[in-house]
């Protein structure tokens, strides 16, 4: 036996070598024959998985700690900006609804135009690593941009920590690169490839899959050239049939999956809400150790709403995190912010990761994928279609391509072109999302309306282009069109034609109706005596909303002028004096006890705030005369404790209010009656939107380059008589 102990290395003495012998004899089998292992009891299998995650956990934080955002020139740590990630169960693709159904209950001439909230994903939102806990199969979809593979690689990270998905091993796998390696490994073999590099072998492999303690996380199916995505796609599923007791996550961007695979649970990553883009901008800050900057960046976000609407994409809020890092602000030429935003999605964001698409769309320059999407933009906004049918694009896209060079002419041809462009655009850059089945938008509002300010701008020919604003000042009063026409003035070399077109139709709307004129006179009147006006068209503003539509007059002017600010005070009062004879004269309808005590709370709260108003302008003013008068009316008033308001208001609310109003005449010259008709209180709203429309145009500074002289005729007709 001496030659046997010599040749395994066991030396020493005693009955322990003969042990020592065997034991060793069988760890060679082991290697040599790893089915024949015996079964590893829970805790060896784990602390096995712990020392196979010591050995990879270099490589894992090589290659999925770090990653190169945009034109960072910086690896960002993954870990450090993570934002928790919300997925939807409901696929929105795959929805079977009508567009009445998307857009129910908005009216975009009485509603915020962005009201519809395109970004809001629908169904159920679930944080995406308790879906994962539950759902060992998933394909993760998502919109170009949404955080698919930076979300990968932090689960990854955190795994290979034990701090998610415990006691398994992660595998991060970009699909191009196992599709582009020229040894055309299967999935096993580059898995173990990734082993060897770590001092592991085939045999502890074999091992993890049978103890289903791999966490294979495969990125990016879009990503795969489409000649080489059928075997990747065979293989995925040849390999999770195989080895299914392990976990296996599958990311791929929604309008790219063709393949359902099967035992796989599809989700797709939800738009930011505004808890996760706080979440990220703070993070983002933070990293960049710029974290004072954070809370001047999400107040300025709130105040934007165009811009926040870009910011439900991680990576449209990424762009606007480093625009507002290096500036310390927002572009206030908003179209070159939407520019760098297009560029990233058109260009940068594949071009940055060296990932080439289809050759359908490929030929097409910027310019072209530019001016294809203002056309389709354009056409649907002009029809008021914010949700429109997926032949309605294919028809834009057909009548555009069929004028480039070799393009085939034959309609079947033309036809599965145009849907090959459709779904290029929306596979590569997510401009265009499809909402529902066969049921398309543009992934925010704000990028429809550039667009749209886009084809007028950018018509080469000036008579062609002059019919076109034309037909865009005939929209001056409509806000949904407001956008367009900021951006068109940011967007123009010169904007005196336009601008001059806008003021001659804002003009025009009132200036055939005297009494209409002889209101405006009024405004000039009461503008003329204000003391220290912030500015002639504000002030002139203020009245006239003042007088026609009250809410508004805070809106055109939040400052706290003396004049203004009281007359605001006064006009308040009078109108909630209207507003509770108005609410009184229903009391009697109402049958239950229960309805006539809750709405004698809602009329006792609103003589309190009719008491603020008129305590307010009495602190404010400093004539003795309107004072006296104001404590006499305050006076006269019943106490809003108590039942006896309603009564006492019945019987002397009518009186009361024509007192103020007399009041407000003599003191203020404000509070008349003017009697305009309801034709004539529609014209009045046209006019101001129309004329504060003007008022934001120049108020944007550089950004609406315009001639003095033109400048200055605007400021003189605003809110004046013909």
């Amino acid at each position: 036996m001496t030659g046997v102990y010599k040749k395994f290395g066991i030396d020493g003495a005693g009955p322990g070598k003969l042990v020592r012998l065997l034991s060793r004899i069988y760890e060679i089998y082991q290697k040599e024959n790893p089915s024949s292992f015996l079964d590893l009891d829970y805790e060896e299998v784990n602390d096995f998985v712990s020392d196979v995650n010591g050995k990879l956990e270099r490589l894992i934080r090589r290659d999925c700690g770090s990653m190169r955002v945009l034109d960072t020139n910086y690896p960002v740590d993954v870990t450090a900006i993570y934002t928790e990630v919300q997925v939807s169960d409901h696929i929105a693709s795959s929805r079977h609804v009508q567009i009445a159904d998307l857009i129910r209950d908005f009216n975009p001439e009485i509603d915020d135009f962005h009201g519809i909230k395109l970004g809001l994903t629908p169904g159920r939102r679930f944080p995406a690593i308790e879906f994962i806990d539950l759902n060992p199969r998933l394909v993760i979809l998502g919109k170009p941009g949404s955080g698919k593979t930076t979300f990968l690689k932090f689960l990854a990270v955190q795994c290979i920590r034990q701090n998610l998905i415990s006691n398994h091993v992660p595998i991060f796998i970009p699909l191009r690169r196992l599709a582009e390696d020229q040894e055309k490994p299967d999935l096993f073999q580059y898995i173990l490839r990734k082993f060897e590099l770590c001092g592991l072998d085939r045999h502890e492999l074999e091992q993890l899959l049978k103890y289903s303690r791999l966490f294979i996380l495969l990125d990016g199916l879009d990503e795969v050239n489409d000649s080489d995505r059928g075997h990747i796609t065979n293989q995925i599923q040849v390999f999770s049939n195989k080895f299914s007791g392990n976990r296996f996550i599958i990311t791929c961007r929604t309008a790219a999956q063709e393949y359902a695979f099967e035992r796989f649970t599809e989700v797709e990553i939800a738009d930011f809400n505004g808890k996760q883009i706080t979440a990220f901008s703070r993070n983002w800050f933070r990293f960049a150790q710029n974290e004072t900057k954070s809370d001047k960046f999400i107040a300025q976000l709130k105040q934007n709403r165009r811009i926040q609407e870009l910011a439900t994409s991680p990576l449209l809020l990424t762009l606007l995190c480093i625009v507002f890092g290096d500036s310390g602000d927002f572009p206030t030429n908003r179209s070159e912010l939407y520019e760098e935003g297009l560029d990233v999605l058109l260009k940068r964001w594949d071009a940055k990761r060296n990932i080439e698409r289809g050759q359908t769309y490929r030929n097409l320059s910027r310019q072209r994928k530019e001016d294809l999407l203002s056309q389709i933009a354009y056409t649907t906004f002009d029809r008021g279609e914010y949700f429109f049918k997926q032949k309605t694009v294919e028809y834009e896209v057909k009548d555009y391509i069929k004028h480039l060079p070799d393009v085939s002419r034959d309609s079947k041809s033309l036809q599965l072109d145009s849907n090959a462009v459709l779904k290029a655009i929306e596979v590569q850059h997510g401009l265009l999302v499809e909402r529902a089945r066969t049921i398309y938008s543009f992934s925010h509002l704000t990028f429809h309306e550039y667009f749209v300010a886009r084809k007028i701008v950018n018509i080469p020919d000036p008579k062609v282009q002059e019919q076109a604003l034309i037909q865009l000042v005939s929209h001056i009063s409509e806000k949904r069109w407001r956008e367009v026409f900021l951006l068109a003035i940011g967007m123009l070399p010169n904007s005196d034609y336009l601008l001059g077109l806008m003021k001659i139709h804002a003009n025009n709307l009132i200036s055939a109706d005297q009494q209409l004129q002889q209101f405006l006179g009024w405004v000039n009147q009461k503008s003329d005596l204000v003391k220290s006006p912030p500015s002639a068209p504000i002030t002139r503003g203020f009245y006239f909303a003042l007088s026609s539509m009250l809410p508004k007059a805070r809106t055109i002017y939040r400052g706290n002028n003396a004049d203004l600010s009281l007359d605001f005070d006064l006009a308040y009062a009078f109108n909630r004096a209207q507003n509770l004879s108005a609410r009184l004269a229903r009391i009697d309808s109402l049958s239950t006890v229960e309805d006539r005590e809750h709405f004698i709370g809602r009329v006792q709260d609103h003589c309190r705030v009719l008491i603020r108003a008129l305590t307010s302008a009495f602190n404010r003013t400093s004539d003795n005369g309107l004072k006296q008068s104001l404590q006499q009316l305050r006076e006269g008033l019943p106490p809003p404790e108590g039942n006896a308001i309603v009564a006492e208001w019945k019987a002397h609310g009518h009186a009361w209010t024509e007192q103020l109003r007399n009041v407000l005449a003599q003191y203020r010259n404000i509070g008349h009656e003017w009697y305009f008709t309801r034709q004539q209180t529609t014209l009045l709203k046209q006019y101001y939107e129309a004329n504060t429309l003007l008022l934001s145009c120049l108020s944007r500074g550089n950004d609406c380059y315009a001639s003095r002289e033109m400048r200055r005729e605007i400021r003189d007709s605003l809110f004046s008589p013909n």
